[in-house]
């Protein structure tokens, strides 16, 4: 532990020792490249290359904020006056089946598609409004509509033991899941809230404690599943050699410098050689927070998904005790 806290401290400092350095040879360079170029320091873009749109009429379909729903952003029509939108879950043979239809005035605002099912693939076509009547429906796109993290409180009391209080827990389980009243695993447990919330009180990281057991569950998912995330894949053969920085998506500037990322909000890092994630490398970041003032952790998608699949599988407790032949 020592020498782990000792290599800590000597990262801390080089990275602020080349963070002073940085600044002094911006200053000195006095707005010219080539010499700044020549101290070895490579500037940063402050230009982003927009992602490329998924077809001629979508730009993007990405999951909604809750379970069952997603966003879907259309590529501007020349003429159009306004747009409709259809979707349909893909049956046998990969044939949409069912549409729904639904108006969208704009292209530039992102509809929102409600009511699907997770786990599901839907095909998704969109035709323009114009003067002259509909335009022919476009090619369709298909997406699965994946499940989302939902994150809901919990209150629990204990008749069996009159000296115990009443808790409130933050839990990830579905309410579906609750509702079998078959006992919560630990693992679904986010943290303890410490104090009653008032009415419309939200909850606080001083008023919050986490689950030490649900973040080594999701930390190791992280850890297995990471190297297998597209995004993560990408930003591995862009960084070519390195420490891979995996973020927390609730930080307010995700695809910043990781200098101006706040080490709570890093969930952990990975080695990258030759532009491939090194298995096995993962250290998770013990001074990331589950809970800040910007809200509760959001994971990429994939590994959400990844989290949601391991939570699934682990057995209710009292569907457990009764496998084993145990009182509940």
């Amino acid at each position: 532990k020592k020498a782990v806290a000792a290599r800590e401290h000597l990262k801390e400092v080089v990275i602020k020792s080349l963070g002073q350095l940085g600044h002094y040879v911006e200053a000195n360079c006095k707005d010219d490249m080539p010499t700044f170029l020549k101290s070895g320091f490579q500037p940063i873009s402050t230009t982003r290359t927009p992602a490329a749109p998924l077809s001629e009429s979508f730009r993007k379909i990405a999951p909604g904020r809750n379970s069952g729903q997603m966003e879907v952003t259309l590529v501007s029509q020349q003429d159009a006056l306004s747009y409709q939108l259809r979707w349909a879950p893909v049956g046998p043979g990969g044939i949409p089946e069912n549409w729904t239809e639904r108006p969208v005035g704009r292209a530039k605002q992102a509809a929102l598609v409600t009511g699907l099912t997770p786990g599901t693939a839907y095909a998704f076509q969109v035709r323009a409004v114009t003067d002259a009547g509909y335009t022919d429906w476009s090619e369709s796109v298909t997406r699965i509509c994946t499940a989302k993290l939902q994150i809901g409180i919990i209150h629990l009391d204990f008749p069996d033991n009159p000296e115990e209080e009443s808790k409130d827990y933050v839990t990830c389980l579905s309410t579906e899941r609750l509702s079998r009243y078959a006992g919560i695993p630990s693992e679904g447990i986010i943290g303890q809230i410490l104090r009653p919330l008032a009415p419309g009180e939200r909850i606080t990281p001083g008023n919050f404690a986490a689950n030490t057991v649900f973040v080594e569950l999701m930390q190791g998912v992280i850890a297995s599943r990471g190297p297998q995330t597209k995004d993560l894949i990408a930003d591995a053969k862009r960084l070519r050699h390195g420490t891979l920085y995996v973020i927390d998506r609730r930080t307010r500037a995700p695809e910043g410098p990781v200098r101006e990322i706040r080490e709570q909000d890093i969930f952990g890092e990975f080695d990258v050689k030759k532009g491939r994630i090194v298995p096995g490398s993962y250290r998770p970041n013990l001074k990331h927070y589950i809970l800040t003032e910007d809200g509760f952790f959001q994971l990429d998608p994939d590994l959400e998904e990844s989290l949601l699949v391991v939570l699934a599988a682990i057995p209710d407790p009292d569907d457990e005790a009764e496998s084993h032949g145990l009182p509940n």
